[in-house]
């Protein structure tokens, strides 16, 4: 039993240096309109490919695009390392919302490859141990060509961040004539833009090594489509410039267009961007702080948890506790901890008040005192947290801030399907 505890609670402590977002799908409506269009946006980040496949920055660059996206007047549709069943069936549900809109972006960032004059994208599951296999695992991009002209969309854009080096070609046979390298030029149909972050045969770079948290060709177009009475085509030569000339011309973007018009994301008469909202710039710094934690660069994540806390964030404030009771970016320091989990757990986060219960259990920044540890606990357990569950099935059993009572000790270690009681 004492196993169990330890382990439950070293969980608690430890959830979000190792939470990890699989076939994740999101929804976020528009936070600002500078037109009346009715636009939507498919937002794709692959990153999980497996050891010496995965992409560091493809999700920061969906991340990124789908926040630019809501500013722009788009209701976007978020998928993150999504394996090809679920990829088929959001992009199903999404060609059917699209009809009649008057604009649809298509955006993906991953891993892509060329194939017999085909472009394919390449979803985390993919096992493409034979060039046939590309066919069958991964996602043609004429068939996301083809679903979105049938919907009498007015104007389609697709963005292809996706021509990174292929690194599933090592096992295949090389005789035939396809170079696996970047991705092929596509004929767009009238009314459609097509874009790619570097030229056909061509690689693109994942902003690495330039010190980047996005793909060199997302870091600038993220900031181009902000600018206000720019046109489609200014927005894509100057991504074109600034990547030429960041990569010294080693990577420069190409584009395909049909338009019948001149098209803008911001009308010149918006003479400014629109303005962020709070739930936006939170969000932004939460996914900043966690890539720095997750890059051991604890100093600034603690920094923009805190300009997120200062704003209301339950999450950052809970995150300010864990870093103060571990000792990450600050000194530790468990008086502050209990006094951020405090302020996480009066807005209702579970893992804030299952850690307020055991500082309170422990004597961690607080006077020892188990019937507030029960209190704090009871809460998180009422919310379904199991880990608080177990907790407070301990304090039954052995009769710590509550009279001893084997079947509450019974039936919240029932609820939470993590032991079979106590030995």
């Amino acid at each position: 039993m004492k196993n169990i505890f330890l382990l439950l609670a070293l969980l608690s402590l430890t959830l979000p240096a190792f939470a990890q977002e699989r076939n994740l799908k999101l929804v976020k409506t528009p936070t600002e309109n500078p037109t009346n269009q009715r636009r939507k946006a498919m937002v794709i980040g692959m990153s999980d490919y497996g050891a010496g496949r995965s992409l560091n920055n493809t999700l920061n660059d969906a991340d990124d695009m789908a926040a630019v996206f809501t500013r722009l007047g788009f209701e976007v549709t978020l998928l993150k390392n999504n394996d090809m069943r679920n990829l088929n069936a959001n992009l199903t549900a999404w060609y059917k919302s699209i009809e009649s809109n008057d604009m649809a972006i298509f955006y993906f960032a991953g891993h892509g490859m060329e194939l017999d004059g085909h472009n394919y994208l390449i979803p985390v599951d993919a096992e493409l141990d034979s060039q046939t296999d590309v066919k069958f695992s991964t996602l043609n991009v004429n068939q996301v060509l083809g679903n979105m002209e049938e919907k009498d969309v007015r104007m389609k854009l697709i963005i292809l961040d996706a021509c990174r080096d292929n690194p599933f070609k090592r096992s295949w046979n090389q005789s035939r004539s396809s170079s696996y390298q970047g991705l092929i030029g596509i004929e767009a149909p009238e009314g459609t833009y097509i874009a790619f972050a570097a030229s056909p045969g061509k690689t693109a770079q994942d902003g690495g090594s330039y010190k980047l948290n996005n793909g060199v060709f997302t870091h600038f177009l993220k900031d181009e489509l902000l600018k206000a009475g720019a046109s489609i085509d200014e927005i894509f030569t100057n991504v074109s410039k600034g990547v030429s000339n960041l990569t010294n011309r080693q990577q420069t973007p190409f584009r395909n267009s049909s338009l019948l018009e001149i098209f803008y994301f911001i009308p010149p008469n918006n003479p400014t961007p629109p303005t962020p909202t709070p739930a936006v710039i939170v969000e932004d710094l939460r996914r900043q702080a966690r890539n720095h934690s997750m890059g051991k660069r604890y100093n600034e994540a603690f920094t923009l948890y805190m300009q997120a806390a200062d704003l209301g964030d339950g999450w950052s404030r809970y995150m300010l506790g864990y870093m103060y009771f571990n000792g990450q970016g600050v000194a530790k320091d468990y008086n502050k901890a209990v006094e951020y989990y405090r302020k996480a757990a009066e807005y209702g986060n579970f893992l804030a008040q299952t850690d307020l219960g055991m500082c309170y259990q422990y004597g961690y920044g607080v006077i020892q005192d188990y019937y507030q540890a029960v209190e704090w606990y009871r809460k998180a357990a009422e919310n379904g947290y199991k880990g608080a569950q177990v907790m407070l099935a301990e304090c039954y059993y052995n009769g710590w801030g509550v009279t001893k009572d084997v079947k509450q000790a019974e039936e919240w270690y029932r609820r939470s399907n993590l032991s079979e009681g106590p030995r």
